[in-house]
């Protein structure tokens, strides 16, 4: 078979180039789409402020389903990736201020989201920092449900009632969450703020803000580099997105990520 031009003029590809290059314009129109809903969002006058919620880029912890917690683990090379693609798909957004976690994984993830969006006052925030796991902190799911069978089934069934040996439970993160928001709120603090931090403190912080207990942990999703977005008025919140990934769909090849 000839290869080059055919009838109609047009390149000739192989299937599975042409497959790629499908991803890649999908991928593209996807964050175009996202890029023009962030940008129509940012100019409200009804609003007081803004609440970005973006979680760190994947670190090997994650891929490899280990425990971390406290554990200050750097992105890996698909993490660096999803933390570039956020920054991307935020670009359009003029941030007031960003607080991070102490932990590297997130002190990264917000270096890519200034490197794309510019000079921004960064703020390192305790309260942002994630759970700690105790005697979990390090260990593969696999192993510790092998160790724990019964906590690990109450984690999964019942979160709010588990407080990890040597740890913290979901009772103390919520604390930390209602301390920085409370706090946040009397400031004044007006337009739109980013908060770069963990799958724990995201979850727990979307839960406040939609009234709901922690035993609703489980009904919220936060995959790795995802963002979600609450508008804050004075007498409500009101949550605009959650757990968007179309930004990372040119790496992962699907929306969702990893809620681990």
């Amino acid at each position: 078979m000839r290869r080059g031009r055919d009838q109609d003029n047009s390149v000739w590809q192989s299937p599975t180039l042409a497959k790629k290059n499908q991803k890649k314009v999908q991928a593209w129109k996807y964050r175009q789409i996202f890029n023009g809903f962030l940008t129509s969002i940012s100019d409200n006058i009804h609003i007081m402020s803004r609440i970005f919620l973006l979680r760190h880029g994947e670190t090997e912890g994650n891929a490899e389903r280990i425990y971390r917690g406290r554990w200050d683990l750097p992105l890996n090379s698909t993490g660096k990736k999803q933390a570039a693609r956020a920054g991307e798909a935020l670009k359009s957004i003029k941030f007031s201020s960003i607080f991070v976690s102490p932990l590297r994984r997130a002190r990264e993830t917000a270096a890519a989201i200034i490197a794309a969006t510019g000079d921004c006052e960064l703020i390192t925030e305790q309260n942002l920092i994630d759970i700690d796991y105790g005697a979990w902190t390090k260990r593969p799911a696999a192993d510790v449900a092998a160790s724990h069978p019964e906590l690990t089934a109450m984690w999964a069934r019942s979160p709010h009632d588990v407080g990890f040996p040597e740890g913290e439970s979901l009772d103390d993160v919520r604390g930390r969450i209602e301390t920085l928001f409370g706090d946040f709120s009397k400031t004044g603090v007006e337009g739109n703020v980013l908060f770069v931090s963990h799958r724990v403190p995201i979850k727990v912080a979307l839960c406040h803000f939609l009234g709901l207990p922690n035993a609703s942990f489980w009904s919220v999703a936060v995959d790795t580099a995802s963002i979600s977005v609450i508008n804050l008025r004075r007498d409500r919140a009101t949550l605009v997105f959650s757990n968007e990934t179309c930004h990372l769909r040119s790496i992962n090849g699907k929306l969702g990520v990893v809620d681990f």
